[in-house]
Parts: structure tokens; sequence; C-alpha cells
């Protein structure tokens, strides 16, 4: 084989791996039939990534995976998964379909541990150390902050995201309006709080290691701002307690500039946004004003008397063992009637407190094992996860247990490894 016919294959290797590194962190759904559905599509993908490593008896990303805390996650996924499945076959209460279905729900977690050792796996072997590995999550967030800026001035980027909102089966009028800016399947939940994270992890390690991390953080910002303000609140709270951190850790003269070139780069965006669309800019203004009347007036307006509202438990033997429900959409034949996006609640609607508390327990000493001197990020995410998991199902958010899995793959990597 040549040289050039080397580098040709090569490069083509490297995109197809870009690609689908993209395709497992946003999912855009581009037809609503069900083959090309969010849960079979993963699975199909996931099938034909592994069939290489069979065929070869590659058995690299084995290595990625023997972590016995992983191990341990993975099989409670699964067996939790038949339980649910159980508990809604005896409660009637999968008329959903079948997304509805526990098992399905549950074994995101699973696909997206093996996608992710699959991503770390092919990119080492293209050459990636783990910090690049890194950055390139880092630019696959800032093109989505180019394409959010492109849907915001060019009409026809906007009616492409559009459509694939309404393709992976979103159809409220006042989202569409509002928000739905870049490339998703999950535009208003998953991958808001995915970016909100991921700005806070460049602004992080920027901090640490001194590395040029910090020009990809206001794109992504701009592509959390325009979709959804829980990832806000993931960015501003991981920035703020970084921003502390580094002020005991580094000195305070040392972090307030930075703090103050964040801030006006927030302000910056956040008229950018009011000037190309008032919908977006007013949807974003409003979350403001219903903070300040919770925090100074203590008055709950807005998604915080939504979410009051929607905080109810099952009772009863439900409360411990569940019904099989998700009450994230209403069940005119369940029979609570009542819809609510807390993950808590659904959660325990499904499998009860200890199944809840078990899943929570387990992935969380996943991401604790061995943390090194990075615990303060570790915990800093995991309590950030506790609290968006009010406002939407964690763990039905796939980009952002793909981001917290590959990353820990990276942090446990044996060479080159990367503390973020």
């Amino acid at each position: 084989m040549g040289a050039l016919q080397m580098l040709t294959t090569r490069l083509i290797h490297k995109s197809l791996i870009i690609l689908y590194v993209f395709y497992i962190i946003y999912y855009p759904v581009f037809s609503s039939s069900f083959i090309f559905s969010r849960y079979p599509m993963f699975v199909l993908l996931t099938i034909g990534m592994l069939l290489p490593y069979i065929i070869k008896r590659d058995k690299s990303i084995l290595r990625l995976l023997s972590n016995r805390y992983l191990y341990l996650l993975m099989l409670f996924v699964l067996s939790s998964s038949v339980y649910v499945m159980v508990v809604q076959v005896l409660n009637d209460s999968a008329s959903g379909g079948l997304e509805s279905l526990g098992f399905l729900q549950n074994n995101i977690i699973n696909l997206m541990i093996i996608n992710a050792a699959i991503a770390v796996d092919q990119l080492r072997k293209l050459g990636y150390t783990s910090r690049k590995s890194f950055e390139l999550l880092l630019k696959l967030g800032a093109f989505q902050g180019i394409v959010s800026i492109l849907g915001l001035i060019i009409p026809g980027v906007k009616a492409l995201s559009v459509s694939l909102y309404y393709a992976a089966g979103g159809s409220n009028i006042f989202v569409v309006d509002s928000r739905i800016f870049g490339i998703s399947g999950d535009f208003t939940f998953g991958t808001p709080i995915y970016h909100g994270l991921l700005a806070g992890l460049a602004l992080y390690s920027g901090i640490k290691y001194g590395r040029n991390y910090y020009g990809y953080i206001a794109l992504i910002l701009l592509a959390t701002f325009v979709n959804g303000r829980t990832g806000l609140i993931a960015f501003v709270l991981l920035a703020i307690s970084t921003i502390l951190y580094f002020s005991i850790k580094k000195g305070i003269l040392k972090v307030i500039p930075l703090a103050v070139t964040i801030l006006l780069t927030t302000v910056m965006l956040f008229g950018l946004v009011g000037r190309f669309s008032p919908s977006t800019y007013n949807f974003v203004n409003s979350f403001i004003s219903d903070t300040e009347s919770l925090i100074f007036d203590r008055e709950l307006e807005g998604n915080y008397a939504v979410l009051n509202d929607s905080f109810r438990l099952p009772t009863g033997t439900d409360l411990l063992t569940g019904n099989g429900n998700r009450v994230y959409v209403t069940d005119e034949n369940s029979p609570d009637q009542f819809r609510s996006d807390i993950g808590y609640v659904n959660d325990i609607y499904m499998g009860g407190l200890l199944y809840a508390l078990s899943l929570y327990s387990i992935f969380f000493i996943y991401l604790l094992h061995r943390p090194g001197e990075d615990r303060f990020i570790i915990l800093t995410v995991i309590s950030i996860l506790l609290l968006v998991n009010i406002k939407g199902e964690i763990y039905r958010a796939s980009s952002v247990l793909f981001l917290l899995v590959y990353l820990k793959m990276l942090m446990d990597s044996k060479t080159n490894r990367i503390k973020v």
C-alpha cells in the first residue's frame, strides 16, 4: 500500500470516527419511522461498531471496560431493566409503545458505556492522546455553536434544526419559536446540559493546565443559551465552583480577570441572542425573573411553580417497588392522572425508591472510583446532576451519560492520563 493510499485510508477512518462520535453525542433523528428512532439506531450502530472487534478478536475495548464498579453498574442496569419491565407487565403500564419500556430506557446507559469505550479506543488507535480526545468534544461543541449562530441569522439553517426536532417527536410550537438551534435529537434537555457541563469543564481545564481551552467556551455556551435554561444553570454552577476552588488554591487575584471576562462574555452572548432572536431572549430572561422572585420575594413563578405542582410520589408499596409508569407524559389509562418531568418522580414511579437509590449510588460510586486529585470536579459534576435531575430525566439524557463515562475512561487510562 502506497503512502498516499495509507494517508487517504487514515483520513477516511478519522473522518468516520469523528462522525460516529458526533452522532453518538447528539443523535440527530432524520425520520420519524421506527427504524430511525432513537433506540433502534443506537442498538444497530453499537452492533455495527462491535463487529470488527469480534471478527478480529480485538480485546482492546475490554481493557477500557475492566473496572469492577463499571461491571457492577452495567450488571445492575441490565438486571433492573428486566425488573422494571416485569413491573410494567404486571401493572399493565407499558402502554406508550416500545420506547416506554423500562428495559430500553435503562439500557441506554449500557449502550453509552459501550460506545464511549469504542470511541476512546478508536481515537487512541488514530494517535489521539487523552487531551486530544477531550478537545475533540470541545471542537464538536464549538461547531454546534457555529450552527446555532447561522440558525439565528439564516432562516434555512433554523428550518433544518426544526425539521430534526419534529423528526425526533417534538411538537411544541412555543419551543420551536423560542429555541431549537443546531443539530440534535434532544434539543431542550440533554444537549443543553451536556454543553453547559462541557463549557464548565473547558474552564476548569484551562485554569488547571494553562491550555488554550477558553476559546471554545463562548461558542459552546451560545449553543447552550439558545436551547435550554437548565444547561445554563449547569454551566453557571460549575463555573462558580471552579472559580471559587482555584481562588482558594491559586489566589483570588489570579482568577478575578477570568471571572470578569466570563461575565462580560455571557452578557454579550445574551445581547446577541436578543438582537437576532427576541423570543429566545425573552425565554431566558423569564427564567432570570422567576429566579429573582424565588430568591428575593419567596414566590414560586413560572417553571418553579410547575415543578412544585409536579412533585408527587406514588404511595404504599409502589413507593418502594414502583408501578412501571413513566409520568413524563400523561397516560389516560394510568391511575396517576398527572404529568411530571422531574427525574426523581419518574424513576420512583418506574421502579421505586430501591431502584432509584441503587441506580444513582452505583453510577456515582463508579465516577468516584480512584478520582485522584480530581475529586473536586467529579463531586461538583455529581452535585449538578442531582440538581438538574429535578428538571428532567438525566438517565435518559444519553449525551450527558456519554460525556461522563467517556471522560472517566480518559481519566482511568494508564497512559496520557487527563484530569478533567
